[in-house]
């Protein structure tokens, strides 16, 4: 059986969530052998998708990105509503769908299941597969598994619950903001579905996009322009050219949102978010107006010197801004749009990217259409 107080230590550690799960599927595995697969997905908008998986038999599909609608008639659904665990001791008694096959086909043969819920809300889902039949039926295994479960899924609640009280903070500040800002509040949801998209089409082809990576940037893009806050009305609603004062003064929002995440940042404890995830958010708002060949702004970055995340957030923000209509422009067609993306395809944006973009252009207007703009009065301003 398991030393609780080893696993314990484990949890508590001071790493990435990723890092501390890895790190106790490892341990659990030297307590069971025959342990060969932890995986973690999390809901939302209906639809479930991998945050994490650590798998024995097979180490090519740790960064593949997955995404299935969560039907109410199916098996998770059921699970979600019961809160009951769910024990499979031979996964060829389930329907043959896609996933069971690739466990099956990798060598898995039995699953064990457990929701991830918190305050009558379901956050997702624990899947632990073992390479041998019944070995969940073993009660001694079974209360160590249950136990393993629990601690993972505790890890994932701490995790979102630490993302969302991180999140409302910013957004009082952005809704402080938004009263004066002219962006619509649907531009802040498009960018955050836009990047999204980009970066699962990515992903196919580039191993630093992570399952991880796709949740962060749909949580975050909708922050790149967090800083205009800071922008004196005279310039943020200004319809005619700044002159180079202006323009100076409108530049530094990436410097402001970056100062106000820090602010942000250490009104919570030191472990609020993990580092990394605290730089990926810095990273979008202060390098989305980074050129690739190295004339944006703050700092002059080029090529794969400009975060990745902040890249993809360049490209989904001059989309959007193109596409749609303002006091000072009409909306581009989506032709338009597309001419001037590719003429400054290498040099203002990475074409990795633009790439991307070419493929999921009817899901980008797909996406614009379900998302319109409702302008308040000064809304057309941007």
């Amino acid at each position: 059986m398991f030393d609780h107080s080893q696993l314990n230590r484990v949890a508590a550690q001071d790493k990435d969530i990723i890092d501390i799960v890895d790190d106790l599927f490892r341990l659990a595995c030297e307590y069971h052998p025959s342990l060969s697969r932890l995986s973690v997905v999390l809901c939302h908008e209906s639809k479930v998708s991998n945050y994490f998986v650590a798998d024995t038999l097979s180490d090519k599909i740790k960064n593949t990105y997955t995404e299935q609608t969560l039907k109410a008639t199916c098996s998770l659904s059921r699970i979600a509503e019961s809160l009951e665990n769910r024990i499979v001791n031979d996964l060829n008694s389930l329907p043959p769908t896609k996933p069971i096959l690739g466990l099956l086909e990798l060598g898995h043969k039995s699953s064990y299941t457990a929701p991830i819920h918190y305050q009558n809300k379901n956050f997702g889902f624990v899947f632990i597969n073992a390479s041998s039949t019944e070995f969940f039926s073993n009660q001694l295994v079974l209360c160590d598994i249950a136990y393993l479960a629990q601690l993972v899924s505790t890890l994932f609640i701490q995790l979102i619950e630490r993302q969302r009280h991180f999140q409302c903070s910013l957004t009082i500040a952005l809704n402080i903001g938004h009263a004066r800002d002219p962006e619509t509040k649907e531009h802040l949801i498009r960018m955050g579905k836009y990047s999204e998209q980009l970066a699962r089409t990515m992903s196919h082809s580039n191993n630093e996009i992570s399952p991880q990576f796709i949740h962060r940037i749909r949580l975050y893009a909708p922050f790149h322009d967090i800083g205009k806050y800071r922008i004196p009305d005279k310039i943020l609603f200004s319809t005619g050219r700044f002159t180079a004062e202006e323009r100076a003064i409108m530049n530094n929002h990436t410097l402001y949102g970056e100062e106000m995440i820090n602010d942000v940042l250490s009104l919570f404890h030191d472990n609020s978010l993990c580092c990394e995830e605290a730089q990926f958010i810095k990273n979008i708002v202060r390098h989305h107006h980074e050129r690739f060949d190295g004339k944006g702004l703050p700092d002059g970055l080029s090529k794969t010197e400009i975060p990745l995340e902040a890249r993809i957030v360049t490209l989904a923000d001059v989309f959007d801004a193109l596409i749609s209509k303002r006091v000072y422009k009409r909306a581009w067609s989506p032709d338009e749009v597309m001419r001037y993306i590719e003429t400054h395809n290498g040099s203002m944006f990475d074409p990795e990217c633009v790439e991307a973009l070419k493929q999921n252009l009817d899901d980008f207007m797909s996406i614009r259409e379900q998302y319109r703009d409702v302008q308040s009065p000064q809304a057309a301003f941007a």
